[in-house]
């Protein structure tokens, strides 16, 4: 799918973008975003869901009251807007395997996420956790928390009908660096958007047949099978 058409033309509307964004944002960072967001200097931003509580803290916000919230942008073809949000996830409770205090770490775990007390700590905007409990999203507290904190909830929860996982497959970190590192290339100028691509794609598939295609297929087909299986089932972009 990187080389593709629909692949190509994702990217050359990422290069158009640039002529909207603020000087120099290319090199930012999730805190540069959230910062230009949440002091009123950039007008729009895709961002963690934690930078729409942000927005509404007088703590930290100069926009309070002027954030708006919605499904991220989609992309017409074949007469339809199809939409592809990232699901990124990053948040996870362990216990290492030589602890010497399991069931104490287990409970400390059960406590954390209870419905009651988890609700406390995703609606605390000095805390980066996005919602993640079904209560959450239909909490009367949480909705009432500012006059658009329903809309904030909905905004997150439609995203999350339409999105797509993180890759969560072996050698999924030299995937996203090779693939990164064209897009780069494409974004500073240094390089056409196709060859960034055809590049990508070449680096695809020596990290696939280094770790075994057969295996990576199998791995891959395991993972979409489980998405199909929670209802994520994409219309098929065609070339």
């Amino acid at each position: 799918l990187i080389n593709t058409k629909s692949g190509l033309m994702a990217l050359k509307n990422m290069v158009e973008c640039l002529a909207y964004m603020p000087p120099g944002s290319l090199g930012w960072s999730y805190m540069e975003v959230r910062t230009a967001l949440t002091k009123g200097d950039a007008a729009m931003g895709k961002q963690w869901t934690c930078v729409g509580k942000a927005a509404e803290s007088p703590e930290e916000s100069k926009v309070v009251g002027k954030m708006g919230y919605a499904l991220v942008p989609g992309a017409e073809w074949d007469g339809e807007i199809c939409y592809r949000p990232m699901i990124a996830g990053g948040w996870d409770l362990t216990i290492p395997k030589d602890s010497k205090k399991k069931g104490a770490a287990i409970t400390f775990l059960q406590f954390i996420t209870r419905p009651d007390i988890s609700l406390q700590i995703v609606m605390d905007p000095n805390t980066s956790l996005d919602p993640y409990r079904l209560s959450h999203y239909t909490s009367p507290v949480f909705r009432a928390l500012w006059p658009t904190a329903g809309d904030y909830l909905d905004a997150i929860n439609a995203n999350l009908d339409k999105g797509f996982p993180d890759l969560l497959i072996p050698g999924t970190a030299e995937y996203m660096n090779a693939l990164t590192y064209e897009i780069t290339q494409v974004l500073a100028g240094t390089k056409d958007a196709k060859k960034a691509l055809d590049d990508a794609a070449k680096a695809w598939n020596e990290i696939t047949d280094n770790l075994d295609r057969e295996t990576q297929k199998k791995l891959w087909n395991g993972q979409y099978d489980a998405m199909k299986a929670l209802g994520i089932v994409y219309k098929e972009w065609k070339d």
